[in-house]
């Protein structure tokens, strides 16, 4: 099969390689389109993967192609499926509360294990999410981000919260402003880069990952309000006095965000999309082939064009 295979640090590279040989409880997935995260840039650039050789990629749908044990899973072949990409060991305390996301000891399809820029990949069974065939493979490989973002959205009190800001105009800021929509928050603001800030918020999501994403939540909660942390930190970053000062004097909750929940935010973000309520694809503004994926992630990091989210579906290809 054709894959992208990161060797090392900014040796990326497209060829062939032999097809995944399934293990007990896999399935075989023909990728049908993938999304590319923002932390795949530097992966790919700057601060590498946990081994090498790699494919990555963990946004992504596809069908499925075979599994190991037909006695079992025969049901699954042919299905239409989404993935959750996290793999938990089943075995520390999280996993014994069903908090899969904060597994002690988890592998990661796309980061740990062999990911989606490829022609086909192995994935547990057990990950799987069945989808109709009303839900486009373009709206499928965004329930990972969109997942998220419910998953970011639970984390607010609701009881006190008529109004929210959310610092980060990028996809995940978005279906994080689209899911507080969806909850009937009244006043919700969107705040880009150049955007004014407001003040006085309930709640403030940090959809950025930097330490001037958190300085403007900070100035745009209100006392008492909430901060829920989604954005991953691309940098080391330093909180100086004053900053700290302003969370304690205004007695803010700060509350960290990490991954989403399987299968419940799963399979609720998987209803919005099949009634439409939620509609993740419109955010996609570029779509590529599998083998210009090293195109598409060159313009990703040079931010050479305006975009949000990115796609690749291997079959146009063909």
């Amino acid at each position: 099969m054709r894959a992208w295979i990161l060797h090392d640090v900014g040796d990326f590279r497209y060829g062939d390689i032999p097809a995944p040989r399934l293990k007990e409880g896999e399935a075989l997935i023909k990728i049908r389109c993938a999304g590319i995260c923002s932390s795949d840039v530097p992966r790919v650039f700057a601060t590498g993967a946990y081994r090498y050789p790699i494919i990555l990629g963990h946004e992504f749908a596809g069908t499925v192609a075979g599994v190991y044990d037909e006695d079992r899973y025969s049901r699954w072949i042919g299905k239409r499926v989404g993935v959750f990409p996290l793999i938990p060991c089943f075995k520390c305390v999280p996993c014994g509360r069903g908090e899969y996301e904060t597994c002690r000891d988890y592998g990661y399809i796309g980061s740990r294990r062999d990911g989606a820029f490829a022609e086909y990949a192995a994935v547990p069974v057990w990950n799987l999410v069945e989808l109709p065939d009303s839900v486009s493979f373009e709206d499928a490989a965004m329930l990972e981000p969109a997942a998220v973002a419910l998953h970011a959205v639970k984390q607010m009190n609701f009881e006190s919260a008529g109004s929210a800001a959310v610092i980060g105009a990028g996809t995940i800021g978005r279906l994080i402003a689209q899911w507080l929509k969806i909850h009937e928050v009244g006043n919700v603001k969107l705040i880009g880069r150049d955007d004014a800030l407001p003040h006085d918020a309930d709640a403030c999501f940090e959809a950025v990952g930097s330490i001037d994403a958190l300085k403007n939540c900070i100035i745009s909660t209100r006392p008492g309000g909430q901060i829920i942390l989604v954005g991953n930190p691309a940098a080391d970053f330093k909180l100086e006095r004053d900053d700290y000062w302003q969370i304690l004097r205004r007695q803010l909750t700060l509350k960290g965000l990490w991954n989403s929940r399987f299968p419940g935010d799963w399979l609720e973000t998987a209803r919005a999309v099949e009634t439409r309520l939620l509609q993740p694809g419109k955010l996609i503004t570029h779509r590529y082939t599998l083998s210009e994926l090293g195109q598409a992630i060159v313009m990703m990091r040079d931010r050479s064009e305006f975009r949000l989210k990115v796609v690749i579906c291997p079959e146009q290809d063909r």
